[in-house]
């Protein structure tokens, strides 16, 4: 238990691998202790260590299958794998124990657009905002799939959402201005570039972009 508490200690320091040592020092001296392990596996997946963070968090559930936490955590752990198959049966028994599990819904949703189900995937991400109506990340994943399935304009409802929640992200006002574009709506979609350009940071590494945006802006600008 003192190795449990220091590696908690460490944590909460931001001493990751000082925690991490102390976290495997308990799964090797006790490897039934659900939350050594359960901080382990998390702390695997941070650091992008996703066969640890699997390891570790299976002994969690080999000891309590009802653990919904390690449950979702190796299912992400098994998407950054590529694994999607085991990934999308950790998250199937997330929302069987938790049906308004919202990150799960989510995570189910981009599974299913990546093997190019888009009518499964928007579903997917309905249920999640219906838990979860700020939850960013499932609101512009929608609005992708939507624009994907050819809903231009449900996807301009989605991304507009998703702004009024997370104003200063400059790739969300660009897809906004690409779907616009798309749609037709030229002087909103000049825009929403421009909005973009001023969120945009003048920084090396967004010249190309910034380049592409102002070039769009001359051939919507009369």
């Amino acid at each position: 238990e003192a190795h449990y508490l220091l590696g908690v200690a460490l944590e909460e320091a931001y001493d990751v691998d000082g925690a991490l040592a102390e976290f495997e020092t308990v799964a090797e001296l006790a490897p039934n202790h659900l939350n050594g392990q359960f901080r382990l596996g998390v702390l695997y997946g941070q650091r992008g260590e996703h066969d640890g963070a699997i390891r570790a968090l299976s002994a969690v559930l080999r000891s309590n299958p009802e653990h919904l936490l390690a449950r979702f955590n190796i299912a992400l752990a098994f998407r950054k794998t590529g694994d999607d198959q085991w990934a999308k049966r950790h998250l199937e028994l997330v929302v069987k124990q938790n049906p308004r599990h919202c990150g799960a819904h989510t995570s189910l949703g981009n599974i299913y657009y990546a093997g190019g189900d888009i009518a499964q995937a928007i579903a997917e991400y309905r249920v999640a905002l219906d838990s979860e109506p700020g939850y960013v990340r499932a609101r512009r994943n929608l609005a992708v799939a939507l624009k994907q399935q050819g809903d231009l304009l449900g996807a301009i409802a989605e991304y507009r959402a998703a702004i009024g929640l997370q104003t200063a992200d400059p790739a969300l006002h660009i897809e906004y201005a690409d779907t616009l574009l798309a749609s037709g709506e030229k002087a909103a979609a000049a825009t929403a570039y421009r909005e973009a350009l001023t969120l945009l940071p003048q920084t090396r590494d967004q010249s190309d972009l910034r380049s592409r945006i102002t070039l769009q802006l001359q051939q919507l600008t009369p």
